[in-house]
């Protein structure tokens, strides 16, 4: 017998960190993925990866940092 204990804090925590530290690295593996999906004819799950990870570079502090760091 498995007893699941509720975690929907800890999840709910660690997505928020997920956002601000590591949108920099998924966010363009998504978009990379959206692509391969595209071609592969899926168009669908293609199209939402693409915006979703648009959206996901957009929110990224550290995506804004490194533009702001590369326009100096």
């Amino acid at each position: 017998m498995v007893v699941v204990q509720d975690s929907s804090s800890v999840l709910g925590v660690l997505s928020i960190i997920g956002i601000f530290a590591f949108a920099l690295i998924f966010a363009p593996l998504g978009l990379i993925f959206a692509a391969v999906a595209i071609y592969k004819d899926q168009i669908g799950l293609g199209i939402t990866g693409l915006f979703l990870g648009v959206i996901a570079l957009l929110l990224s502090p550290m995506f804004w940092g490194a533009v702001n760091y590369a326009g100096r």
